[in-house]
């Protein structure tokens, strides 16, 4: 059995969530977001997760004020969990397949508590990435 690197993975999402301005520009405009508008977001679903737990940050991500963007880290979140490396998901490109899968994850105990730590892990690296960004002005 070979050993995975998880924090590798959690920060190459981590910064996918967070290089949404610059890979989806158009509706980053459209939906008059700021970078710390996407800090706040990530933020929340952070807090939600931690609070609430899996099934209610999924929802979360799909009704937030930025839906657009809130809809996006969850498939974001469901893509990692796709990975080869960590199988827990089928990629979802919808709104009812994103919390189906969520609700499937919380079936099993395992499942659960690595998907959870996975999540908190990329949030967090999502929510630096995003202060750094607006802080700096990094652009790429």
């Amino acid at each position: 059995m070979s050993l995975v690197n998880l924090e590798s993975i959690c920060s190459e999402f981590g910064y996918k969530i967070a290089a949404y301005h610059m890979t989806h520009p158009g509706e980053f405009s459209k939906e008059r977001m700021k970078i710390s508008d996407m800090e706040n977001v990530i933020t929340k679903g952070l807090g939600v997760l931690t609070e609430n737990g899996l099934y209610a940050m999924g929802i979360f991500f799909l009704a937030c004020k930025f839906s657009v963007y809130g809809t996006f880290i969850a498939e974001t979140m469901i893509a990692m969990l796709s990975r080869p490396e960590i199988a827990l998901a089928k990629q979802s490109l919808n709104s009812i397949d994103i919390l189906n899968t969520m609700r499937s994850l919380t079936e099993s105990l395992p499942k659960l508590i690595l998907a959870k730590r996975l999540f908190e892990q990329t949030l967090t690296f999502g929510r630096y990435h995003c202060k750094a960004m607006d802080k700096k002005g990094w652009k790429s």
